[in-house]
């Protein structure tokens, strides 16, 4: 656990790593580090937790798009 990371910022630092699919599982890596999972509630929060997690994995994905060079 970082001192001076919240709960709810490494929420978000955790859903923004494309590694998660579930709040569930974001708020069992919390538990882990350390940090309090039943500050993490709310349809709102949830919301956009959800949808940072979304962003993150496509994201991961999504192949570069590289231009080649014809020289």
């Amino acid at each position: 656990m970082e001192p001076n990371i919240s709960t709810l910022e490494r929420a978000f630092h955790l859903a923004g790593t494309g590694l998660f699919s579930t709040v569930t599982e974001i708020k069992l890596r919390l538990v882990r580090e350390g940090y309090r999972p039943e500050l993490v509630e709310g349809p709102e929060l949830i919301k956009q937790l959800t949808l940072a997690m979304a962003v993150a994995r496509a994201a991961r994905v999504r192949p570069s798009k590289r231009k080649r060079s014809d020289a």
